[in-house]
Formats: structure tokens, sequence, C-alpha cells
């Protein structure tokens, strides 16, 4: 019911507000439509790239093209459209918060995080726009969700092993949704590692595969420096 709710103000009259629509916002559904167009591969001839250059000289990871890349596919291009693809993801966001409140602190109205986050101003006007940072702050609570299941003492190492994978999956989608998501993981990442390195050296066997799984999906990153180290 939460969801609902954060659902309905979302999408309602999501072409009257805000009242205007950024050129940015346009970036991710355009180059939506080039990828389609080029059968997922860019101007550069690469496959399934992360990294755009939206403007001159500047370079950005931007993975939420291919959350426009589904939506345009099936509805094409418009404001209604581009707002109403970040809504339905940030509701991913809201939904985490929840849950993290229902894990991680056994909160007993646990389900009304969802609706605080859904009222708060900011959240409220960038979560009904085409705006990459929405997408990225939804990313990062699911891997602060994860990322809390994985940390409970009473999960057992097949569980524990699983919400470790999905924190370093969602990790990524935040790394590679937005330009400042790379510093949020690297900082976060950096802090997780020391404050509860004992934890991780307790359960080193869990975390094999999803250190594995962290190297084949830093591959884009390596990629890219190469490609551009200047950038």
């Amino acid at each position: 019911l939460a969801i609902s709710v954060y659902l309905a103000t979302r999408l309602y009259a999501l072409d009257r507000f805000p009242i205007f629509f950024h050129a940015d916002e346009a970036f991710g559904p355009l180059t939506a439509s080039d990828l389609l167009r080029g059968h997922l591969v860019d101007a550069y001839k690469r496959l399934l790239p992360i990294y755009f250059q939206p403007a001159p000289d500047r370079w950005m990871p931007i993975g939420t093209v291919y959350a426009h890349l589904v939506t345009v596919a099936l509805w094409g291009r418009s404001v209604v459209v581009t707002r109403a693809t970040t809504a339905v993801v940030s509701a991913a966001g809201a939904a985490a918060v929840a849950l993290i409140l229902r894990d991680g602190f056994r909160a007993r109205r646990w389900w009304a995080g969802a609706l605080v986050l859904g009222a708060m101003p900011t959240w409220f006007l960038h979560s009904r726009t085409g705006f990459e940072a929405a997408m990225m702050t939804a990313a990062f609570a699911v891997f602060c969700w994860c990322y809390v299941l994985y940390r409970r003492d009473d999960a057992s190492g097949r569980a524990a092993k699983a919400y470790a994978c999905a924190a370093v999956l969602s990790g990524a989608a935040t790394f590679y949704a937005y330009s400042n998501g790379q510093s949020v993981m690297a900082v976060m990442g950096a802090l997780l590692v020391v404050s509860d390195a004992r934890y991780h050296w307790r359960r080193r066997r869990v975390l094999a595969p999803a250190l594995a799984l962290a190297v084949v999906l830093a591959v884009p990153f390596v990629r890219f420096r190469i490609a551009h180290p200047g950038a």
C-alpha cells in the first residue's frame, strides 16, 4: 500500500510538474533511441556502452540509458515516458529504505520509510524528472539493503553469499548510473571494508564469489580508463 501511494504521487501529472523539461532529461531517451537504431552499438562502434559523451571533452557513466532503452522501445519518446521511467525505478529505492528499517533496524512501522522518502521535497522533485541522480540513489538504497542482509549474523552461508553478490550488483549499478555514483561507491566501499574488516575476514569464503563478480563488473571502468586516460 505504501508503494502504491508512492507511485501514485510520482506518476500523476508528470508533464505538468516539474513545469520545465530540462535538456539533460532528454539525454537518456535520445541516447537510447540511437542505440536501438544502431542495434545496441554506439557511434564509436562499442557494443552496449556504459560511458557516454554528453558534451565535448566530457565523458560520464550513464547506465540509466538502458532503463530508457526498454521504455523507448515499448512506448516511444515523450516527457511522460521519460519521467515515468525514473519514477518507477525510484520505487525500488523507496522499497529498499522500508526494507532496511525492517531487516536492519527491526522498526515496527518500517513500511513508513517509503512514505517518508516520498514526502521529502528534493526527492519528490527529482523522482519525477528524467535526471540520472534519482535512479542512482535508488540503486544505492538497494545496495544498502543488500549489505544489511549480508551483514546480519543470523544469515546462513548460502544466504550471505547471495546477499553479498546482490550488494556488488547494486553497487555496480550505483557506480555506473551517474558520475557521482563513482565517488559515492568508492568512499562507501572503503569505509565498509575498514569498519567491518573482522566480519569480512570471518566470512571470507562467503565473499569469494562476490569479489570475483566485482572484478568482472569493473571491466567497463578499466576499459574506459585505458581508452580515454585524459577524460
